[in-house]
């Protein structure tokens, strides 16, 4: 699987966490990753794959039955 984000270096010398599939800054509500020193930029991409990686995990469970199921 695919990592969503990723940081990226920008010219005045700091970073951005973006997703991959766009090319856009992340951004929730009024949240927006952008002017970040690397080791945050890092830590944040590391956080929010993980946090992707998850949501697909329980999705894929659930929809093939095997979270969320009545079956005993």
């Amino acid at each position: 699987m695919t990592d969503r984000y990723d940081a990226r270096w920008e010219e005045e010398g700091s970073w951005t966490v973006f997703d991959v599939f766009t090319g856009e800054p992340y951004e929730r509500g009024c949240l927006v990753l952008i002017g970040m020193p690397f080791l945050q930029a890092d830590d944040l991409t590391r956080f929010l794959n993980a946090a992707d990686r998850g949501r697909h995990t329980l999705r894929d469970a659930s929809s093939d039955g095997r979270i969320g199921s009545k079956r005993r």
